[in-house]
């Protein structure tokens, strides 16, 4: 998911708390930073509240959307909705908590866009919601290079494709555009 978070464009935040009342995870701030995520420019996500209990063991279930395109071809269009177990040792204590992930600085040469959204819950080992996370990213990676290639240069010779049948791009042609 990181790597997808380059220049982002949306006016919404980009991550925030979808709990309810009932969250053993209360008072809950969630923040990108800057928001939204700038190309080239490092970002960090921080999120602070209060845990209400320990918390040694649980479930992360996520049911996200994500289309990733490159060079104006999809190479990603997935929605995923899965579950992991998870373990803490010595696991987290109830309280006040801070987790920060970040600075991250992420490449910004591909020329794309990447749409995330969906959520992610957290919950206990006895099955209790301890957080939800909406995520709401629309960012436009990295410009294409549009300045025309000098007529000296004429097409590409002996350039061919490593590609393999089972690679995301596929159809891949070399040449000069006229």
């Amino acid at each position: 998911l990181g790597a997808l978070l380059v220049g982002a464009t949306s006016a919404a935040p980009s991550i925030s708390s979808c709990g309810s009342p009932t969250d053993i995870f209360k008072h809950v701030s969630m923040a990108v930073s800057p928001d939204p995520v700038e190309r080239g420019t490092p970002f960090t996500i921080t999120v602070t509240g209060d845990l209400g209990t320990d918390l040694t063991s649980g479930t992360v279930s996520w049911d996200i959307d994500a289309k990733v395109s490159v060079f104006g071809h999809s190479v990603v269009d997935k929605a995923s909705k899965q579950s992991s177990p998870f373990t803490l040792t010595p696991g987290a204590r109830a309280g006040p908590s801070k987790l920060v992930v970040g600075p991250i600085t992420l490449p910004g040469e591909v020329p794309g866009s990447a749409d995330i959204s969906g959520k992610v819950i957290v919950a206990d080992g006895t099955g209790a919601q301890v957080a939800c996370v909406a995520l709401e990213f629309h960012l436009v990676l990295g410009q294409a290079n549009t300045a025309p290639l000098p007529e000296a240069l004429g097409a590409p010779q002996g350039v061919t494709s490593c590609g393999k049948s089972g690679d995301h791009m596929q159809g891949v042609t070399f040449g000069t555009v006229e």
